[in-house]
């Protein structure tokens, strides 16, 4: 399992989830190569047995660029003999080019290879290739590609230095004989073409001269001080409730678009843009477009001027609602942030996110905006989400209108909607988090975390039978967890499908023979039908996993006290067993003392199980328990009679 450093006391620890880790670096900005440059290695032809020795000449080779490269492809681009090299990035520049401008045209041999079709394949993929240059064998394999998502050429090539040839070639065939072929008459400086069977060697002509590309160093764009990014999926933003002019309450998702404004006194550009609200409050009001500004000075460094913004709003007789932003609110709008951003980075001031009548975030501003593209930005969420996607994007171009495409827009948006479900959920939003675990699986049905997830909120509503639909549903597309069936098993329970429950809990068990829980369960039905030995067995396995569980040991000891089944009873193992539950929850437990009695009645000790029995009753308070109070003043009047009690 992926080891990684915990940054708290930098211990190693496993890390169970390596891809959500990643991907969270990944949205903070981190680098995949750790702002490491290129590094370039020359092997110094010291042999393996004396310790070869490899020397750094990353600064030298010129390829030692700061960037996430991730694959190389050598070729010969510009056919002149010497090996030219591609390197792809995750970052920008997403390829760069390296042309070899060494001066040795004739110093190499480049060979393509063409299997019979028949008892090779075509390609030669295999082929083992060696040519021999003053007694030494320099040998290369055909393979189908190399590196990390990167194809290379399929020609081989040679190194030759000085020599001038002409060498002989021996291929070795990926056939199931191993055939050998030798060719002849091969050259420094040309490219041949050495096809299996023939023995021949022919030369493939040089392509005309193709322009070339020209050195270049990259623009780095200068950066931008505004920024908008119109949404594709359409996700609840947090609703805010405020007073607002003439005491009026506006609300989000309320029937009309609102823009909340994210803003502080000392920002410059925030009073600009909130001058320009109000001089165009007509405009506004047109568009049916509510304002909401939320001011930030409070949750500072305390050294602005205390009712900074009150005396700005009122200078400039601002229109709309305001309020002062709590850290509450202003964590809610950074996830919101961070749902739809790639790059999770702290929002700037000013800030500002349009939200649909229905309450969902449309298009998040970043920098002052201007009024006329907020108002234009309105109809966005009226597109479809196709048509989002394309009015999203930072380059115009139009979408693939392929089944594939269209299913990975649709995973895209449905995981988006899951992990805002999973967010909500957690703050204890149970009616949004439904909204959204609903909507993800509407987009993907067989999207089973989602699935899962939402058949587990509707058990902490107890809506038993929704319930067990969607858990169901989430199982049928993944196999999950046994904690899983295990949560489903209880759901049937409570819906009465006895058949499911047993079913769901030997699935648990098949992924995991050793998980406690479903152990004890099979267990308990055990029990209800009369299977007394299977219980106590499954009692015991679930007991070497999690010897610590006292309720299961309790209803071992139980068993073994008051069974019918006279070859099942073990009294003197009970009341070992019930001593040390008792002793372990310090006499304060009446199921506990109910067992140790039974044990004690079992073994004809009628005396200390009054006592205990007793002990057990003044436990239970006045009103309270009245059932388990019937039950051990019954056991009471039988112990008294020398009467064990047997189940």
């Amino acid at each position: 399992m992926p080891q990684t450093f915990n940054n708290v006391n930098d211990t190693i620890k496993a890390n169970e989830e390596p891809h959500t880790q990643l991907s969270k670096m990944i949205e903070s900005g981190r680098s995949f190569s750790g702002n490491e440059r290129n590094c370039v290695f020359m092997n110094t032809g010291n042999s393996i047995k004396s310790g070869g020795r490899f020397a750094d000449i990353s600064f030298a080779s010129g390829l030692d660029y700061e960037d996430d490269g991730r694959s190389v492809v050598p070729v010969d681009w510009d056919h002149d003999g010497d090996m030219d090299m591609f390197i792809s990035n995750r970052n920008a520049p997403r390829i760069r080019f390296f042309r070899n401008e060494s001066n040795n045209h004739n110093s190499s041999i480049q060979l393509k290879l063409s299997g019979n079709g028949i008892s090779s394949n075509k390609d030669a993929i295999g082929a083992r290739v060696k040519i021999k240059i003053n007694g030494q064998t320099l040998v290369q394999t055909l393979r189908a590609g190399e590196g990390f998502l990167s194809q290379s050429s399929q020609y081989l090539h040679f190194g030759t230095g000085t020599h001038k040839g002409p060498f002989d070639v021996i291929v070795n065939w990926p056939d199931k004989i191993k055939s050998s072929e030798n060719f002849t008459s091969v050259i420094p400086g040309r490219r041949y073409l050495l096809k299996q069977g023939e023995g021949i060697s022919t030369e493939i002509k040089t392509r005309p001269k193709i322009k070339t590309f020209e050195p270049s160093n990259p623009n780095i764009l200068p950066p931008e001080r505004t920024a908008r990014s119109p949404i594709t999926p359409l996700l609840s933003g947090t609703e805010l409730k405020i007073k607002g002019p003439n005491n009026k309450t506006i609300s989000t998702g309320s029937g009309n678009p609102s823009l909340i404004l994210i803003w502080a006194s000392w920002c410059p550009s925030c009073r600009e843009e909130l001058q320009e609200l109000t001089n165009r409050e007509k405009d506004i009001h047109k568009a049916n477009l509510q304002i909401i500004a939320l001011n930030v000075d409070a949750l500072g460094d305390g050294k602005v001027k205390r009712s900074a913004e009150k005396e700005i709003l009122e200078n400039m007789k601002f229109p709309f609602a305001s309020a002062a932003a709590n850290a509450e609110v202003l964590q809610s709008l950074q996830e919101m942030h961070d749902v739809h951003i790639g790059l999770s980075r702290p929002l700037p001031i000013p800030s500002a996110f349009l939200l649909d009548p229905k309450g969902r975030v449309s298009v998040i501003y970043k920098g002052k905006q201007q009024l006329d593209t907020i108002i234009a930005d309105i109809e966005h969420s009226n597109l479809t989400r196709v048509e989002r996607s394309i009015r999203s994007a930072a380059i115009k171009g139009r979408a693939i209108n392929h089944p594939v495409s269209i299913a990975i827009g649709d995973l895209q948006a449905a995981s988006l909607q899951f992990r805002r479900a999973a967010s909500e959920e957690k703050k204890g939003n149970i009616e949004a988090a439904e909204s959204h675990y609903l909507w993800a699986t509407e987009l993907v049905p067989n999207y089973s975390a989602a699935q899962i997830s939402l058949g587990k909120l509707y058990v902490k509503k107890r809506d038993w039978k929704s319930a067990a639909e969607r858990i169901r549903k989430g199982l049928q597309h993944d196999r999950g967890k046994p904690e899983d069936h295990y949560i489903l098993a209880k759901t049937y329970q409570q819906i009465g499908k006895s058949n499911e429950v047993l079913k769901s809990l030997e699935t648990a068990m098949e992924i995991n023979p050793q998980f406690s829980p479903a152990l004890f369960e099979i267990a308990a039905i055990n029990v209800k039908s009369g299977n007394i030995p299977d219980a106590l067995l499954r009692y015991r396995q679930g007991l070497k996993v999690q010897p610590d569980n006292l309720k299961a040991a309790n209803n071992l000891a139980w068993l073994l006290a008051t069974s019918h089944d006279v070859k099942a009873r073990r009294p003197e193992e009970a009341l070992i067993m019930a001593n040390k539950i008792v002793n372990a929850t310090k006499e304060k437990n009446p199921d506990a003392l109910d067992t140790l009695a039974a044990a004690q009645a079992a073994l004809g000790d009628f005396e200390s199980a009054i006592k205990t029995i007793n002990k057990a009753l003044l436990l239970i308070k006045t009103g309270q328990l009245p059932a388990l109070k019937n039950q051990l003043q019954a056991r009471l009047n039988s112990y008294q009679n020398k009467k064990p009690h047997v189940e």
